[in-house]
């Protein structure tokens, strides 16, 4: 979980590798630098911060001790990773300043207008620009109606004010958001699916197309800074959810003449070697 959220956060995650007793733990770095180093990854030598609640650390290490798993890189910047929102900054731009917009909004005065016979208005204004939910009464118009006339019927009915974004700033927040998604890989389906079908599609493509190839880079790293070849991580249990339809997906390939063992890897119900 903690090195999704930094690959999407950061374009990277960083872990030093400490003994710990009959086995290593892997220790969050917060802020790095790399001093020294080639253009091969195993001379580079890092200065990392690892913070606690009362004390930050600052050590430098090597590449060897670190776990350093990054994404988006550039050729010029190799050791450096790019989160998508950097990749896609003109679209975060626009989520942050949609955001702030409807933020602004919502922060204003808010409350009710409620007339009553004999309201006083004389710090209206001052009211109702700190209003926050409240109620605020104010004088009837029943006072223009001496002739007779029913009370107006507004009187003692409450009248809202305060916050209403338009609707088309509601919808570029949705649509931001979404690309802002879409950036990383997930569909904006997954969040807004209106069916079961849909859901089920979504978190079909966010599993083989985002953690599938988030999981691979992060193992491939773990495996050779730990030095276990046999290394894997298994995500097996995240499609749960989509057993059937890869269940109707094997029974096809099945009944189209290929191979059991085959079917069974090809469908995802059995791991491939």
């Amino acid at each position: 979980m903690g090195i999704g959220r930094s690959l999407i956060k950061r374009g990277e995650s960083l872990y030093l590798i400490e003994p710990a007793r009959d086995s290593i733990q892997l220790i969050p770095v917060g802020a790095y630098s790399i001093v020294s180093g080639t253009y091969d990854p195993a001379s580079w030598q890092y200065e990392v911060t690892l913070d606690g609640p009362s004390k930050s650390i600052v050590r430098k290490v090597s590449a060897d001790d670190l776990i350093h798993i990054r994404i988006n890189t550039d050729p010029s910047k190799p050791w450096a990773g790019c989160s998508p929102a950097d990749s896609a900054h003109l679209v975060s731009a626009l989520a942050a300043n949609v955001s702030q917009a409807l933020t602004d909004e919502a922060s204003g005065p808010r409350g009710s207008f409620v007339p009553l016979p004999g309201g006083d208005t004389s710090g209206l204004a001052t009211e109702a620009k700190n209003a926050r939910g409240g109620m605020l009464l104010v004088e009837t118009t029943q006072g223009g109606y001496q002739s007779g006339a029913d009370i107006p019927k507004s009187d003692y009915e409450q009248r809202r004010f305060g916050a209403n974004p338009p609707e088309s700033l509601v919808r570029l927040l949705e649509t931001s958001h979404n690309l802002m998604l879409g950036a990383i890989g997930i569909s904006g389906a997954l969040f807004s699916a209106k069916d079961a079908a849909s859901a089920v599609s979504a978190y079909r493509m966010f599993a083989h197309a985002v953690i599938g190839p988030l999981g691979q880079i992060a193992q491939a790293e773990l495996a050779h800074k730990l030095d276990d070849p046999d290394l894997s991580l298994d995500f097996s249990d995240l499609r749960a959810a989509d057993v059937a339809q890869r269940a109707a997906a094997f029974k096809r390939l099945v009944e189209g003449g290929t191979d059991t063992e085959k079917s069974l890897a090809l469908s995802g119900l059995l791991a491939s070697e």
